[in-house]
């Protein structure tokens, strides 16, 4: 498939498994600059090995992120702007997290 989104800035947030990480494998294989970020460094590397089964050539980075907290959150948020203009955002999050945030 060709979206036409080759070269964009996906930043995907719970990519280390599930549909993030096939989001982030299917953007990878559009030929996007991935951001990956979930709460495990480990996880996050395992996913940045799958993806790169799908595009050796991807460029792949990940940030370690709590997205309930909001210093971790701004430290992502400088990251992105370092790599250049966010086009795509993908949040993957459990929807049991959602109501302990929204609704406690």
């Amino acid at each position: 498939m060709n979206f036409g989104i080759e070269n964009k800035i996906a930043l995907i947030i719970g990519s280390d498994s599930g549909i993030g990480l096939a989001t982030a494998k299917t953007l990878a294989a559009e030929g996007c600059t991935l951001i990956l970020s979930s709460r495990s460094e480990e996880k996050l590397k395992l996913a940045k090995q799958e993806i790169s089964k799908v595009n050796d050539q991807a460029a792949v980075y990940y940030h370690v992120c709590d997205i309930i907290k909001n210093a971790e959150v701004e430290a992502l948020d400088i990251q992105t702007v370092i790599l250049g203009e966010l086009i795509l955002l993908s949040i993957q999050w459990e929807p049991e997290e959602l109501r302990a945030i929204f609704w406690s």
